[in-house]
């Protein structure tokens, strides 16, 4: 298993709000699109195949939107329709790698077809983790690269950090007022609010904990991902300490401060390379007015335009109004070229609009804003794909 060195996630809860922000860095010639996937009630008897397995249903499933590698059936980062939002982050542990499972991102859309609220998700994902575990090729292109899982929930009212080594879990719940970010190091020390059933016991036959000293997770389970200096302070890969540094330097954390950080090329946030931030997202979560998500769909924010969305008013029906023309994820990653993706590609990565496309960002967030206050359905309904359509224009 090769060191993830990808992704970049941090969520500020404040007052009325709670913020979220990521970017997805995967292979660069990844295409990542937006996909909608309905509401939906399931029989008793239904299966869903995730990427390398199949499980069983469950008999309602929630309306999700998912930043989606095009091979892959589960998702980078999403939404559902409650307000509940994730992103994960590939870490490095101490356990060993099992056969083909769940990937993390398998678990993020789980997580987030069955969960109403971020709680309610983690307890799903920790469920399917514990029953099914996670592990199998994480690139459509190098089926040896697998790596364990941390995520970032969060809902209008709270988050929540889950990191994972194997089968072996803890979480931690952000507390009121504070921002907090992942960026692929486990970060859960001593301070953990809840655990998988087991853990302490395996520690201490496994991992040499004695059971006086503090349990620990990051220490016991890190590996490359429990870097922790002489003295026992924690030592962030240097993406996490800098996207630490940015969140406390904006106070309060909106919109403007999120992408900013996203943008960051030169701290290496906003990565290039043969890895690269293939798609980001942005959520701005109330539990007062709808919640309201921003997408790139596109590689590099610094080149890119965050979109906003709106969940849909129908939740139950297919929708046209999120992923343009065909439905990019179930055609492979060199398909459909005629996407907003593969525009953007072609126009230089984005480099050859870039003041367009940032006066097109401003333009949609200043709608954006005010549907949220007011509007009417059908406006909120079409802002996302009447956004995509007019940036599709600039790589025409």
């Amino acid at each position: 298993m090769r060191p993830p060195t990808s992704c970049d996630t941090f969520v500020a809860v404040q007052r009325g709000q709670v913020i979220f922000g990521k970017n997805s860095d995967r292979p660069r010639d990844e295409v990542q699109n937006i996909a909608f996937y309905p509401a939906a009630a399931h029989s008793p008897d239904t299966a869903v195949q995730c990427t390398h397995i199949t499980l069983p249903q469950a008999p309602q499933t929630l309306a999700v939107v998912l930043s989606q590698p095009a091979w892959m059936w589960g998702g980078e980062m999403g939404a559902n329709e409650k307000g509940v939002v994730i992103g994960n982050e590939a870490v490095w542990t101490t356990e060993e790698d099992g056969p083909p499972a769940l990937l993390g991102m398998d678990l993020l859309r789980l997580g987030l077809e069955r969960g109403g609220s971020a709680r309610e998700a983690l307890e799903q994902i920790t469920k399917l983790l514990e029953r099914h575990g996670q592990g199998g090729g994480c690139a459509e292109d190098d089926p040896s690269w697998s790596y364990h899982n941390s995520f970032l929930i969060c809902d209008p009212t709270e988050a929540w950090v889950l990191e994972t080594a194997g089968k072996w879990w803890v979480a931690e719940r952000v507390k009121a007022g504070e921002s907090r970010n992942i960026s692929n190091d486990l970060s859960i020390r001593t301070n953990v609010d809840l655990h998988s059933d087991g853990i302490h016991e395996y520690a201490k036959a496994h991992k040499g904990w004695d059971g006086e000293e503090p349990f620990d997770f990051k220490a016991l389970f890190g590996g490359r991902a429990g870097r922790i200096g002489s003295d026992g302070s924690d030592v962030m890969c240097g993406r996490g300490a800098r996207v630490k540094s940015l969140l406390a330097k904006h106070d309060p954390i909106d919109f403007s401060a999120s992408a900013s950080i996203l943008r960051d090329c030169k701290g290496g946030i906003c990565m290039h390379g043969g890895f690269s931030s293939t798609a980001a997202q942005i959520s701005i979560l109330s539990p007062t007015k709808p919640c309201l998500h921003f997408f790139t769909a596109t590689c590099h924010p610094c080149t890119s335009a965050f979109k906003p969305l709106f969940f849909p008013s129908d939740l139950r029906a297919p929708t046209d109004s999120v992923t343009p023309r065909r439905r990019c994820w179930a055609s492979g990653k060199q398909a459909d070229t005629d996407t907003l993706w593969w525009a953007h590609e072609k126009r230089g990565g984005g480099r050859g609009a870039a003041e367009k496309v940032q006066e097109l960002e401003n333009k949609y967030l200043r709608e954006a804003l005010r549907l949220r206050d007011g509007g009417s359905v059908d406006e909120r309904d079409g802002l996302y794909m009447k956004a995509v359509e007019e940036e599709m224009q600039l790589y025409s």
